[in-house]
């Protein structure tokens, strides 16, 4: 004997709504470790990375793990500025986002064993910080590993997502991204956490920062970010950004409309840089 159900109409409809809309929404939020502050440092770049990795090592292990930043910062600048002209990134207090994450191809350590500064030598006037050849040495702006740290298991396998696929990454992998991105100040609401399209005069008023989409919602074109400013900044840490700004405005967008303009050098950093990062967890 069959069993027939026979819905109504708007009935159905609200079904088939239903189901579209959780297949098309995904957020991370309340996946993701607490949210952390990066201080007056230009080390954003590694706090976004961080968070993917903590969220990785917790889908596996099942618990948090508190990953240490400063480490990460160490080694992303000791091992991954191959390209030359990535060299510049030594004498100042900055690093590309991939290039935090391809920090974490070389291991991860614990916070406990190796905590952040909340200033680097050179906010603090410390006599290592010297100049050299009219640059700042990396020590200025890194702290060594204690000897003999501890590794943990943990590193990671990176992929690189174009800015239009992002969304359909986050929805189809259930995984957070980092991208660079073109901080427009004036179009940044900091209680709110939202971010509109930047205007003309918005663009004038700009710096580089790096995120971490933690969520998309496809009907609405809309990330959600986490952020690494602590929990006063935005939606106790996070924002939300239109999909067309992140494919718009990413740092190294401006360069890539004329890459042919570059060197080779030039164009796999601008390339690289312009794309969402997310990654496997590696446990050796």
């Amino acid at each position: 004997m069959r069993l027939f159900v026979i819905f109504s109409l708007p009935l159905l409809l609200f079904i088939l709504s239903s189901n579209s809309s959780e297949a098309n929404v995904v957020n991370l939020r309340e996946q993701m470790p607490n949210i952390k502050g990066q201080g007056n440092r230009g080390t954003c770049s590694v706090f976004a990375a961080t968070s993917i990795m903590e969220f990785l090592v917790q889908q596996y292990e099942g618990r948090y793990i508190n990953l240490s930043e400063e480490y990460n910062y160490w080694v992303a600048k000791k091992y991954t500025l191959i390209n030359p002209l990535l060299e510049t990134y030594k004498g100042v207090d900055a690093l590309a986002g991939y290039l935090a994450m391809e920090g974490y191809t070389y291991g991860s350590v614990s916070e406990l064993d190796f905590p952040y500064h909340y200033q680097n030598r050179f906010q603090s006037n410390d006599p290592l910080c010297i100049k050299a050849e009219d640059s700042y040495v990396n020590e200025c702006f890194t702290f060594e590993p204690p000897e003999n740290i501890p590794l943990l298991p943990y590193k990671l396998k990176i992929q690189y997502i174009s800015r239009e696929e992002i969304g359909n990454f986050i929805l189809a992998q259930k995984r957070p991204a980092l991208i660079n991105i073109k901080w427009c100040y004036d179009a940044v609401d900091k209680v709110t956490g939202i971010i509109r399209m930047p205007t003309e005069a918005d663009l004038k008023n700009c710096g580089g920062h790096v995120i971490t989409l933690v969520g998309f919602d496809s009907e609405k074109k809309e990330f959600i970010f986490r952020n690494s400013w602590g929990e006063e900044w935005g939606d106790h840490g996070y924002g939300y950004i239109p999909e067309q700004y992140i494919i718009d405005y990413c740092e190294t967008c401006s360069r890539i409309r004329h890459l042919n303009d570059y060197s080779e050098n030039e164009q796999e950093l601008y390339l690289k840089a312009s794309k969402g990062i997310s990654g496997e967890l590696i446990r050796e």
